[in-house]
């Protein structure tokens, strides 16, 4: 099958998202009929990245004029024309991707791109397994801010990140500071099931503990109840008035339910 070429016009940092003549890259696609291939694809993205290294990475990256998140890097020039990330471990039989990764700007337009096509083909990612999915084959630098800065603009994600709206809690009620003497203002609730042996039988009784909480100085009084029915919880307020500790003036005792 006969070749064809197309030629890709690079974008300047300096001329803004006018085409910089000086700057073309020139890549083989197989065939201007039918569905563009896997080969295709790889080509045009090593276009792209090319051009953006271009653009946007400084001539000499060993200059001492260059910035240091770029230096230290150890940064070269591949068999193809891609500047690369060095290391210690190029000669290692894993792929070249991971060894040297492909060096990118991280505030240029086809790295967010990249960064949103992961971010997206992984189910929406979050922040640390993007980075590791982009690191397998290129280098950004400060590249968690910038994916944290492309996830915040996600819609999707910003849908499953909120939270509901915690209503303001009202005002304590004036028997939660007011000084009174024991149990006078009291609230009632329950707790259980309790297993209480009360014979030598094999099978215990389930019985559920009624609780007396005093509102002045959070007091707690407890009294086994047998069931929930009314009768069982008149008998244990009945065995709680009658106490002396509890019933030492004629008072009455204010009772309430719990979270009114």
């Amino acid at each position: 099958m006969d070749g064809s070429f197309l030629v890709v016009p690079a974008f300047s940092a300096s001329h803004g998202a006018h085409p910089s003549p000086r700057r073309t890259c020139t890549f083989l696609i197989e065939s201007l009929n039918g569905p563009i291939s896997a080969k295709e694809y790889s080509r045009a993205l090593l276009a792209c990245l090319r051009l953006v290294q271009r653009a946007s990475l400084p001539p000499n990256l060993h200059s001492s004029t260059v910035p240091r998140e770029y230096r230290q890097l150890n940064p070269f020039v591949d068999e193809v024309g891609l500047v690369r990330v060095g290391g210690w471990i190029r000669i290692s039989e894993t792929p070249q991707d991971q060894n040297t990764p492909l060096l990118l700007p991280h505030d240029h337009h086809i790295t967010r791109l990249v960064i949103d096509d992961i971010h997206l083909r992984h189910f929406h990612a979050g922040p640390t397994l993007t980075l590791s999915l982009l690191r397998s084959r290129f280098w950004v630098p400060r590249a968690l801010k910038v994916i944290k800065s492309r996830t915040y603009r996600c819609t999707q994600c910003r849908k499953q990140r909120a939270q509901p709206k915690v209503p303001l809690m009202g005002d304590l009620p004036s028997s939660r500071f007011e000084r009174h003497r024991l149990f006078l203002q009291v609230r009632v609730d329950y707790a259980g099931p309790l297993l209480i042996k009360a014979s030598p039988r094999r099978k215990a009784a389930i019985d559920k503990a009624c609780i007396f909480v005093c509102m002045s100085i959070k007091a707690i009084h407890l009294e086994l109840v047998s069931s929930l029915n009314t009768d069982a919880f008149l008998a244990a307020l009945d065995r709680f008035v009658c106490l002396d500790a509890y019933t030492s003036t004629t008072v009455p005792i204010s009772l309430e339910p719990p979270n009114s």
